[in-house]
């Protein structure tokens, strides 16, 4: 068994001795001379000379005005940094264009280190791998790359498809340190070349960046590639992770003293998505954005001809399925058609033009090419895929959800509702006062105190926010900014306008929606019990006032039962509210039934008028036993609507206590005056 043991430990000692002489010896490179010194300088400066010379196999179609532009501003920005976010149409090229000016910027040294973005990490490490194959094995056979390039090409090459080898390369006897893998590449150190030690690395948005490039240092260049997909588009969740990543984690990756370029090539999918925000000179002035349509022009509507083709093209028999009949009106109308269009991307169609092999594609068996020009092809996705989707694959203007519905509110109308009234006075003729916490968040409790007179002419008088402290449990945190915000709120005097006697708050709902047996707890034993009470807001399509449960109803709201216990809860019919308050806010200062704020000023309070704005209305009417309501939900691009459902709120409240536009509105049906929480022993008035 001793000997046994010695035979294996010796054997160990001779391999470990062999692997160590076969990294001392390496594996020794030999860089061949550049094929042409005078083509690799002269495309030096200029990215586009780099990608008419490399690149001729990827960009088989003539650069059009857009590429030229595009091809600007990925120079501009690898030259002298910044920020720059361009929306361009799908199937453009544009990530083409993203990857050649990575190369551009890499190899002639104007960056050192690259990060590679997109929504997830496996997409990023699939474009890193077109970069790989390109420097491994040529651009689509053309090997111009590699012998201009042979101090980077010839390392890469010796590793013969095997990753592992990268360790044991020398070039003069010095190891080049190449690294070469699925998520990262570091080129190789070789005397004299511009790009020695150089890297590439990718990560993804979704998971933060912070982590994946850390361990090599601070990247110079960051391209965020189609920051989103179709999935994430539409999420508000999801969009706002990744601009808090974009913020905080992309643009700080930066070392002291150095200027970061980022490129974000996207396209829009939906209203309020990552490339609807930063190309959105307004909101983003500093991403100096750019959107670029597949048709720089067309009609506002679709002409009938096009509507004719769009039948013909709809309607194509078995004996027509290439869709001919279609495309011979356009070739027998072509001149009317095209009047009033003007295309981006004039190659961009599936045509004769586009070679293989140096003859003529897209023929089909009777002769005719697939499309004859740029604008059919875009009338053709029209036909086959829809005016929705045109609009924002190449259009980058997806139809707006809202659009056909009532205009939501914007933050310049909201602020002309503004009665110059100090916070915290009652206005004039306003003499019931309420109050509504939204409990919404783990660290904040949000409020908002309104007064009301005749007719729902309202004001909203007061508002704000609890911060609390956020690591603790939930339930715990809940309770304890309601312990502080509600006595503070609800133990304030609101004096009147025009003096005379201090109005306090009569009654303030909590909404239980968010840790709703803490929401329970606090109302059935807070100093103010007899006037707070939890609430609950429903859906439209789910909102019924039960007889057996109910104690009182009244406009859009019953009290009674909870589905889930015994305690007796306020529900909510939450759009028909929200339709109720919007129309409030339509109506001028000063006109009966009119919604003001308690402010003024140029800008009033952003964060109110903002939370006010955060909705908008993403169905039309709808009718149930006679009244009519709207389906409303957050947008895209606002951080909450906390503050807004505390106005929303407090309309609810008032109309508990008796206010009302008419005598629909104001009446409340009472089934008992007294009821008692089962289980707690305690009788209260409602």
């Amino acid at each position: 068994m001793l000997s046994r043991r010695i035979k294996i430990a010796n054997k160990g000692a001779v391999q470990t001795q062999r692997d160590y002489r076969a990294r001392k010896s390496g594996t020794d490179i030999e860089i061949p001379d550049v094929e042409d010194p005078e083509r690799k300088a002269r495309c030096a400066d200029c990215l586009m000379q780099f990608a008419k010379t490399y690149f001729k196999p990827v960009l088989y179609l003539e650069p059009q005005e857009m590429h030229i532009v595009l091809a600007t501003d990925l120079q501009d920005r690898a030259l002298h940094g910044g920020r720059k976010a361009m929306a361009a149409p799908r199937g453009s090229g544009k990530t083409t264009w993203v990857l050649i000016a990575i190369l551009w910027a890499i190899l002639y040294g104007h960056r050192r280190f690259l990060v590679y973005a997109c929504e997830n990490h496996s997409l990023a490490d699939d474009r890193l791998a077109i970069i790989k194959s390109w420097l491994e094995r040529g651009v689509m056979g053309d090997t111009t790359l590699h012998n201009d390039f042979p101090e980077v090409c010839a390392p890469i090459a010796a590793l013969e498809g095997r990753p592992q080898r990268a360790a044991s390369l020398q070039v003069d006897g010095i190891p080049c340190d190449l690294k070469w893998t699925s998520e990262t590449i570091v080129l190789p150190t070789v005397a004299g070349s511009m790009c020695s030690a150089a890297r590439i690395a990718t990560t993804g948005l979704k998971g933060g960046v912070r982590g994946s490039v850390d361990a090599w240092g601070r990247p110079d260049y960051v391209a965020i590639d189609d920051p989103m997909g179709d999935e994430g588009a539409g999420s508000l969740t999801v969009i706002k992770k990744i601009i808090k990543v974009i913020k905080k984690g992309i643009t700080q990756l930066v070392g002291q003293g150095k200027n970061i370029a980022i490129m974000m090539p996207c396209t829009i999918i939906e209203r309020g998505d990552i490339g609807d925000q930063y190309t959105d000179r307004e909101l983003n002035p500093v991403w100096n954005g750019v959107r670029y349509k597949y048709l720089s022009e067309m009609p506002d509507e679709i002409p009938v001809m096009w509507q004719k083709y769009i039948q013909l093209r709809k309607e194509k028999s078995d004996d027509d399925q290439y869709a001919r009949a279609a495309h011979n009106f356009y070739l027998e109308n072509r001149e009317e058609m095209d009047v009033g269009h003007t295309c981006t991307l004039p190659t961009s169609y599936v045509g004769c033009h586009v070679l293989e092999d140096g003859e003529p594609s897209n023929i089909l068996p009777d002769g005719s090419e697939i499309e004859s020009s740029a604008i059919e092809h875009a009338y053709n996705i029209i036909a086959d895929d829809g005016l929705d989707t045109f609009l924002s694959e190449l259009q980058n203007e997806p139809i707006d959800e809202f659009e056909g519905i009532v205009k939501p509110l914007t933050i310049k109308g909201v602020r002309e509702k503004q009665n110059g009234v100090e916070r915290g006075i009652v206005p004039h003729g306003l003499n019931t006062v309420v109050a509504y916490f939204d409990c919404g968040t783990k660290t904040d409790i949000h409020f908002a105190v309104c007064a009301f007179g005749d007719g729902f002419t309202g004001a909203v008088i007061d508002w704000g926010k609890f911060r609390v402290d956020d690591n603790i449990p939930a339930g715990q945190a809940v309770m304890a900014g309601l312990e502080k915000g509600v006595p503070a709120v609800l133990g304030r005097e609101y004096v009147s306008e025009r003096g005379g006697a201090s109005l306090n708050i009569q009654i303030a709902l909590i909404d239980s929606g968010y840790e709703t047996h803490t929401v329970y707890n606090f109302c059935n034993r807070n100093q103010h019990k007899l006037i707070t009470f939890p609430t609950k807001g429903e859906g439209t399509d789910h909102f019924m006032v039960p007889k057996a449960r109910r104690v009182s109803h009244g406009y859009g709201w019953w009290h009674g039962e909870a589905k889930d216990s015994n305690q007796f809860v306020y529900h909510v019919d939450a759009n028909l509210w929200k339709s109720f308050v919007d129309a409030r806010l339509r109506i001028g200062i000063g006109a009966g039934g009119c919604l003001s704020l308690n402010m003024h000023g140029k800008k009033g309070n952003l964060e109110l008028i903002d939370s006010i704005t955060s909705e908008a209305p993403y169905s039309a009417f709808k009718k149930r036993g006679g009244d009519e309501y709207q389906s409303w939900k957050l947008k895209i691009n606002r951080r909450d609507n906390h503050l807004y459902d505390c106005v929303v709120g407090c309309h609810v409240a008032a109309a508990r206590m008796g206010i009302g536009l008419d005598e629909k509105t104001v009446r409340v049906k009472t089934v008992r005056k007294h009821p008692t929480v089962k289980g707690q022993g305690i009788r209260r008035k409602y």
